[in-house]
């Protein structure tokens, strides 16, 4: 999904949705203060749109006015959402509220930091956390918003594939921690996918995990031979599941990409 709102004059709101679905038109809807008020869909054709085999019709352009929303220039936490992909697709905050800053935080970790994102949430207009869920042509949407200069993202991405939405745009920041803990809660995880076979982590991360998922399945992590037994017999495909993480992240062009040793000075360099 792509999506823009190009203007905000207080009485009017212009901006695009360009659905997954080819020939579908979006419905957005409108809240203020947690409080649903409306629901449309985009009405302006963009051409261009249709030129770039984008969409069928390029009915995705829109325009709220106040006519249609009444008392919407006072609506100081006004918001507006796809209803498909339950995406934010923009909304107001008091500038007084907010951080100037345009910041993204590369995850790590297999059970993202929530709470600490949850934490910072209030003190940006844009937020988006979990990126890696949305396929890579709508997470490279959102570091393209226009007219939201103070903007929080965060999700577990090969930077190097986001490295030039990035650079000179936006400060970034990553966590990391001692890579046997790391490990430690991965197997963890793995154990429980297995146990449950949840989507906890969305379903492209999910098929990706799968040999690792399926490997520890019968694997006994309480047991200490047997845990060290699994591991020295480990194959290729699982252990490029829980290959390092951080190198993965920092250096590997795709999320299945593996990563080597001669990956580290890269690493370092880019850190």
């Amino acid at each position: 999904m792509y999506f823009n709102v190009e203007s905000d004059t207080g009485s009017t709101i212009a901006g695009y949705v360009i659905p997954d679905s080819f020939s579908s038109v979006a419905t957005i809807i409108v809240r203020n203060e947690g409080q649903e008020l409306l629901r449309f869909s985009p009405h302006i054709s963009r051409p261009e749109v249709v030129a770039a085999g984008m969409h069928e019709s390029g009915i995705c352009g829109f325009l709220l006015e106040e006519d249609r929303l009444p008392g919407m220039r006072e609506m100081i936490r006004l918001e507006l959402g796809d209803e498909a992909s339950g995406l934010t697709i923009y909304r107001r905050r008091p500038e007084g509220e907010v951080t100037p800053q345009r910041i993204f935080r590369l995850e790590t970790r297999l059970l993202s930091l929530w709470r600490l994102d949850a934490l910072i949430e209030p003190h940006f207009q844009a937020f988006y956390r979990n990126i890696e869920r949305l396929g890579a042509s709508s997470a490279a949407q959102l570091f393209l918003l226009q007219g939201m200069d103070s903007s929080y993202i965060s999700g577990r991405v090969n930077i190097k594939s986001f490295d030039h939405y990035i650079t000179g745009k936006f400060k970034t920041f990553v966590l990391f921690r001692q890579p046997y803990t790391e490990l430690a809660e991965r197997l963890l995880v793995l154990k429980q996918l297995a146990v449950t076979g949840s989507d906890a982590l969305g379903a492209r991360e999910t098929m990706l995990l799968k040999p690792a998922i399926e490997y520890f399945r019968d694997v006994s992590i309480d047991d200490e031979r047997q845990l060290r037994r699994a591991l020295r017999d480990i194959d290729m495909p699982v252990a490029a599941v829980l290959g390092n993480p951080y190198l993965k992240a920092l250096t590997a062009d795709a999320p299945d990409a593996a990563a080597f040793d001669t990956n580290i000075a890269s690493a370092l360099d880019i850190l």
